[in-house]
């Protein structure tokens, strides 16, 4: 150790912080490598612990937990993405609550391709699992070079790698196909474009401005 700020290292089972007379600390680990002298002045370490630190050190472990359990929590709060619908609760609940909207999703089983139509200015289609009940959407933006075309599922990270999606479009002649894992998101947001999303160019576009895609939702393999 040389000198300068030191950062103290979480033991394994407990942490402690120890102090030497002019006040500077070390966690146990350090003292004990160390051998009792003080790595900022060269002074004996002595017993007695900076409770402070120790303080600190634990609220900070806390907050990582808190935040790690939040992320895999399968109670984390899963937000409705119907219309100014405010409901909020575990993801498993929001299936059943997303089931009253009556037909605001399209219902769709693994495995099984289904066709949908976007007009030109349509930004969404919600589409809800038969039976499990999962919620996703099939997202769509309009761009200056093309269409662009993606899946999200709403709920918790716990879904994250749990589903792969196939989209297909044939426009003039032309076949465009794109295979992702939907991104899991806890709240709907449709200006946001997923990071993979399948391309239609405006020269492969009809007139009409609309456009049918062919989708296939099932299970990733390690499932």
């Amino acid at each position: 150790m040389g000198h300068g700020p030191y950062y103290l290292i979480v033991d394994t089972y407990i942490f402690m912080s120890m102090q030497c007379a002019n006040g500077h600390i070390a966690c146990h680990s350090c003292r004990m490598k160390m051998q009792d002298k003080c790595p900022s002045c060269g002074m004996q370490i002595s017993s007695n612990r900076c409770r402070a630190m120790e303080k600190l050190m634990d609220s900070v472990i806390v907050y990582y937990k808190k935040h790690d359990h939040e992320q895999e929590c399968p109670n984390m709060g899963c937000f409705c993405p119907y219309p100014l619908c405010n409901f909020a609760d575990p993801y498993k609940n929001l299936y059943i609550h997303f089931s009253e909207h009556k037909s605001a999703a399209t219902s769709f089983t693994y495995k099984t391709p289904f066709s949908v139509s976007f007009e030109k200015n349509q930004k969404y289609v919600f589409l809800q699992k038969r039976n499990e009940g999962f919620l996703f959407v099939l997202k769509h933006h309009v761009r200056k070079y093309g269409r662009h075309f993606s899946v999200e599922c709403i709920g918790s990270s716990l879904l994250d790698n749990q589903f792969v999606y196939q989209l297909t479009a044939k426009c003039m002649d032309t076949s465009f196909s794109l295979e992702s894992v939907p991104e899991v998101h806890t709240r709907f947001d449709h200006q946001t474009r997923s990071k993979n999303s399948l391309t239609i160019p405006l020269s492969s576009l009809y007139k009409s401005g609309r456009v049918s895609v062919r989708l296939r939702v099932k299970k990733a393999p390690n499932v």
